[in-house]
């Protein structure tokens, strides 16, 4: 089998030089060797330290090495590909948060100029998806995150020719972090992930896994990634580990073969694995064992006396077995690995006294403890064959299962017979074995579950809510599919979505707004037309607010902050009924109404819906809320340390309305709980047409799916674009990005049966309108292209709609800013179009986090604007 290595270590850098990238390159080739994995002649290194390497890192001489092989000039086999240096993510236009991973070559100077000196990483990786080697794996030791420059590169395609494709390519690529996060380096010595890169190399740890179709215990580039992640994880929280670990960033079907077999000596051996308890005097009070696949491998008592064990993953359970002096031990399950394990360690600690035990103090402790949440086995029954059944009513959250010591891809749990519980289990029956349980929302895990498998038995679990102590003390009903409160607004669920909703708490806080709005507010508010189509209304036009504020995750050292020394402002005011939960850690703030501003000349920064929320101990918070007349803009959000935040908005009827509610639960569990425009596995066709369909109860639904399908054109026809586009404004005209679609709206019209194509004076004048034009030539180009979309309308809609229409009616479009991230790009790459630098647009984008949905932006409190 012919194979080729190529090598790139890049630290020679004008901007910010590196250290370690040299000599990361020299290392791995020095393992690729000695492991006799590659021979030196079939590796190629281009390091720009000056060395006597086979060429400079520049990106002419990278492609150069790899050109060969795109043309198949070279036979090649297998293609192993290793980076190491400065590595960024671009914006890409149409979404803010569009992301494209680039390698800095040598000679780079400056971020936004030098898009010539730097490679698209996808770009080149979708060149070698159907020619090239093989089998090819990709492996990137740099960083991921978004320079601060002003200035957005253009990154030039690889100017290779287009050759006919031959077939898929068994294909893996390796990134040292998640999207965004920045990789580390030690000063004269090797990268951290490239440090256990090559321990992984020569088979350390669970970086050897048996390989059952070869017979062997072998290296693969999945067992790497595993033993990097295990070694690098220690004391990092969730949030830390899903960011700033290394990550398989795809892998094709079948993937690569093992880079390397391990024989004789170098494979795993078996090992003595003895219990140590802290402290020793609790020794005897401990019963504890070790399983796999149902069987018990090894148990404690007889203590002080080592087990003989197989290179394996094991289920570890402990108990105390004499709870007279002791209280609880630490852990009491987990998962062994004797790959890398030798010795167990249990914490003991002692039982306080009666008195202690009993104070005021304790006691409020204890019943904060929270209640068993996640994947939770139910019942386990014998069965002709060994699987995993998972319970859970909401279909849009995805499950897979991990086999520990085995390297292959996790196995995508799929739903099975629709009965009063959906199930989802594997297509085909599993292994025995120790298994890792994932639920997922779009890439955001909810929760997991260590499974050991015995043969010829099912095991059926169970997908819990998740809630914060705020909301867990609250009324709930998790058999009732709404669950509806009463009328006075106090701090209660307005209603719940199934029994996972709470499982996605940015998704159920704006419901708990909404309760600012139940009962007689609702009367009020709500017309006899409004009830009957899901339009604006033009009889009544409040536009009311509501937000839901809570705090959750670990403080760690800080303080929590006082969420009922909030203070908001909108519209240039701070009047907001405010109520909070008895605990402190939930309060709700409401707007009755915001009122419009009577301008004719648009100038400065659009804020009439532009929230600002200063939360003292932790800084402030800035986002866009949708106000539609007679609809209440209910925001959810949970502050966690560290300026971290998560948001949800939603523009919904007031009051209680299960048909509406039910209807939209799914759509919003996808398009918001699970960030759909930038969800690591992106929601397929028919969820994003179904959150298309739920604009009619919310309409934010549609601006989310008018962007995630724009950044999917290839899913879907242009025809999907234009009738979301049309059916916003009709329905929605006072949301900004209505407004954004019309405009899209205006290069394709004429394609539209029934529609004929805008003047171009009058496309000239929406352009202008957008960016700074006077009011009256906006409303004249509105009600012209209002008429022409009342046009195309069905006979039975035509009526309603054509109410709509006011003079002066859109004055407050141009004065709102649009709700989602991607359209505060859109509007920015429009300014840039028509040369309109200082245009807000571009500053507001700059504002907002990579990655954000929403348009909102955090700022800290030493930054903190003082006329705000």
């Amino acid at each position: 089998m012919s194979q080729r290595a190529i090598l790139i270590g890049v630290q020679d850098y004008d901007l910010n030089p590196l250290t370690a990238p040299a000599k990361d390159a020299r290392d791995v080739y020095a393992a690729l060797v000695s492991n006799k994995i590659f021979a030196p002649h079939d590796i190629t290194t281009l390091i720009d330290d000056g060395s006597n390497a086979d060429g400079p890192a520049s990106k002419e001489a990278i492609l150069a090495a790899l050109e060969p092989l795109y043309y198949q000039e070279e036979p090649c086999d297998r293609l192993l590909v290793y980076f190491s240096g400065h590595g960024a993510s671009w914006r890409v236009s149409p979404g803010a948060s569009s992301l494209k991973p680039v390698l800095l070559c040598h000679g780079m100077r400056n971020f936004g100029r030098d898009g010539g000196k730097m490679i698209d990483v996808e770009e080149l990786l979708e060149r070698f998806r159907m020619r090239g080697p093989a089998e090819q794996i990709w492996i990137i030791d740099a960083c991921r995150n978004l320079p601060d420059a002003p200035v957005r590169p253009v990154v030039p395609p690889t100017a290779w020719g287009d050759l006919p494709a031959i077939e898929v390519r068994r294909r893996a690529l390796l990134y040292a972090v998640a999207p965004l996060a920045q990789a580390v380096g030690i000063k004269s010595q090797n990268s951290v992930f490239t440090r256990e890169l090559l321990e992984g190399l020569t088979g350390q740890g669970r970086a050897a896994v048996y390989d059952p179709e070869a017979g062997s215990w072998v290296v693969t580039h999945r067992s790497i990634c595993d033993y990097a992640r295990a070694r690098l994880e220690g004391g990092m929280a969730e949030w830390e580990r899903e960011f700033k670990l290394p990550r398989i960033e795809f892998e094709s079907h079948p993937p690569p073969r093992p880079i390397q077999a391990l024989t004789g000596a170098r494979a795993p051996q078996p090992r003595e694995v003895s219990l140590k308890v802290d402290p020793a005097e609790a020794l005897q009070a401990i019963s504890a064992r070790l399983e796999r696949e149902g069987m018990v491998a090894a148990q404690w008592p007889p203590h002080n006396k080592s087990r003989p064990l197989p290179p394996a993953a094991f289920r570890f359970e402990a108990k105390l077995s004499d709870t007279g002096d002791w209280e609880s031990l630490s852990p009491a399950s987990t998962v062994i690995d004797t790959r890398e394990v030798d010795e167990i360690t249990v914490a003991v600690s002692p039982r306080q006294a009666l008195l202690e035990a009993l104070s005021e103090e304790h006691v409020a402790i204890l019943e904060d403890i929270p209640e068993q949440t996640g994947l939770v086995e139910i019942k386990r029954q014998k069965t002709s064959a060994s699987w995993i059944k998972i319970e859970c009513r909401e279909p849009t959250i995805s499950f897979s299962a991990s086999q520990y010591g085995a390297s292959m891809a996790p196995i995508a749990l799929r739903p099975t017979a629709l009965a009063a519980w959906r199930s989802w289990q594997a297509k085909g029956k599993l292994q025995p074995g120790l298994w890792k349980i994932e639920a997922e929302l779009a890439g955001e895990r909810l929760g997991f579950i260590d499974i050991d498998l015995p043969a010829q038995t099912t095991v059926t679990l169970r997908l819990i809510a998740s809630m914060p102590t705020a909301l867990r003390r609250q009324d709930w009903s998790p058999a009732a599919l709404v669950a509806p409160s009463a009328e006075s607004p106090a701090l209660v669920l307005s209603e719940t979505m199934g029994p996972i909703q709470g499982a996605v708490l940015t998704s159920l806080l704006p419901l708990v707004a909404l309760k600012a709005f139940d009962g007689r507010v609702l009367k009020r508010l709500q017309t006899p037309w409004l009830k009957a189509t899901p339009m604006e209304s033009m009889e009544r036009r409040p536009t009311p607010i509501s937000i839901a504020l809570a705090t959750d995750g670990k403080w760690e050292n800080l303080q929590r902050p006082s969420i009922r020394s909030a203070k908001l402002r909108i519209a240039g005011t701070s009047t907001a009924t405010r109520s909070f939960a008895e605990n402190g850690e939930l309060a709700v703030f409401s707007v009755p109404h915001v009122a419009e501003r009577d301008h004719h000349i648009f100038k400065g920064v659009r804020d009439r819906n532009l929230a600002r929320l200063r939360i003292p101990g932790w800084g402030r918070l800035e986002f866009a809320v949708p106000l539609i007349p007679n609809r209440v803009a209910c925001v959810g959000i949970v502050l966690r340390a560290g300026g971290r935040f998560e948001l949800s908005i939603a523009s919904l009827y007031p009051g209680f309305d299960h048909t509406n509610h039910g209807r939209s639960a799914t759509s919003r569990a996808i398009a918001i709980g699970a960030r759909m425009l930038n969800a690591a596995t992106p929601p397929d066709v028919d969820a994003i047409n179904e959150a298309a369909y739920g604009k009619w109860i919310d309409p934010v639904l549609g601006a989310l799916a008018w962007h995630a399908i724009a950044s999917r054109k290839t899913d879907f026809s242009g025809e999907h674009l234009v009738t979301i586009a049309r059916n916003m404004y009709a329905a929605f005209p006072s949301l900004s990005d209505s407004a954004l679609f019309l405009y899209w709206l205006t290069g394709t019209i004429g394609f539209v049966p029934g529609i004929r194509r805008l003047p171009h004076s009058l496309q000239i004048r929406l352009a202008h309108g957008l960016l700074g034009a006077d009011l009256s030539h906006i409303e004249d180009m509105l009600a012209y292209v209002h008429r022409e979309l009342v046009r195309a309308l069905p006979s039975q809609e035509q009526k309603p709609a054509k109410r709509l229409w006011r003079p002066r009616r859109f004055g407050s479009v141009f004065w709102d800013q649009p709700v989602l991230a991607a359209s505060v790009d859109m509007m920015a790459t429009f300014a840039q179009e028509v040369g309109a630098k200082n245009h807000w647009a571009l500053r507001r984008r700059a504002a907002i986090p990579p990655g954000m949905v929403w348009n909102a932006a955090y700022f800290h409190e030493k930054d903190d604007r003082k006329n705000d």
